[in-house]
Order: C-alpha cells, then structure tokens, then sequence
C-alpha cells in the first residue's frame, strides 16, 4: 500500500480545477531538481504555444459575442495622441502662439506629448485650445477579469449590420 501512495504521490489529480493544481506552481520551481528543470524548460515553447493558443480561443469566443465564464472584453489601453489636424495644429502653434520653428517642428510638427510639455504649464487657456486638435485612437479590445473596472464591450455581431429590409428601407425614404 505504501508503494501505492508514493506512486500516486508522482501524478497531479486532474480532477482538481486547473487553479488548484498550478496556482503554488511558482513556489515549487526552487524545489525542482536541475533533470526536472531541464525538462520543463525544455518545454517551455510547447507551453507558451498552447497558452497562446488559449488566449486567442478565449478572445475569439468573446469577440464572436459567446460568453466565457468569468472573462469579458474590454476597450484596451489608448492608443499614442496624434493631431486631428496637424495644420490647424501648426497654424496655433506657430501663427497664433508665436513659438519659434524649432520649438515646434523636429522636421516634422512636434507631438501632442511635446506641445503639451511645452504650453500646458506656461498658458493652460492656450493648451485648452490645443487639446482640441488631439485625438487618440481606440484601445483594442483585450480580455480582462470579471473584477476589472472597465465596463464590458456588448459584443454582438447582429448589431454589426444595417437593417435592410423594406419596412427600414421604406422608413428612410419617408
């Protein structure tokens, strides 16, 4: 009985929810003998892949507006700022505002992130002006946990296209 239990000692119930098994798994990496870490380091690409390959799944299912138990979209991190008009942007910095051409081109007419370093403390009234110009492109949706702050993305891909019946048809044309 006691070859039994060591046995058994060797293999993971699988059983048991995933968490339960990987979650003290960081903890048990310094107690590896350097034959185990080889192995699983020699694994490390095969693991990396099928969590790739999770990840993706799971961003599919959601982006394809199917529920995945405890994961929602969100919108993702911003995108850099850019100018809506860079010779509207270029016009107020340098016609209206006076500042010397090297103060705002390098080559090219400096960023949002520059002007703001360079107006935004001196003249707050003059980067309210500015900051209109400033765009930022959407955050791509990225998965997060239920616990996220962010609101979820209502992901449905009927709302993705017109109504082209006649009665909607017949409704514009009224």
């Amino acid at each position: 009985m006691q070859h039994m239990q060591t046995a058994a000692s060797d293999f993971e119930d699988l059983t048991k929810p995933v968490s339960e098994i990987i979650t003290d798994a960081s903890s048990r990496v310094p107690l590896l003998t350097i034959e185990e870490l080889a192995e699983i380091y020699s694994q490390a690409d095969a693991i990396e892949s099928w969590l790739k390959a999770v990840r993706d799944r799971v961003n599919s299912e959601l982006n394809a507006g199917h529920p995945v138990p405890g994961f929602k979209l969100v919108t993702g991190k911003q995108g850099n700022r850019a100018w809506s008009d860079e010779e509207a942007a270029r016009a107020l910095l340098k016609d209206q505002f006076r500042y010397k051409t090297e103060e705002v081109f390098d080559l090219k007419l400096i960023s949002p992130t520059k002007a703001e370093k360079l107006i935004k403390k001196a003249s707050p009234r003059r980067w309210t002006k500015v900051e209109a110009l400033i765009t930022r492109a959407d955050g791509k949706p990225t998965v997060a946990p239920e616990s996220d702050p962010r609101p979820a993305l209502n992901i449905n891909p009927v709302n993705d296209f017109d109504d082209v019946s006649d009665d909607a048809l017949a409704a514009d044309l009224i």
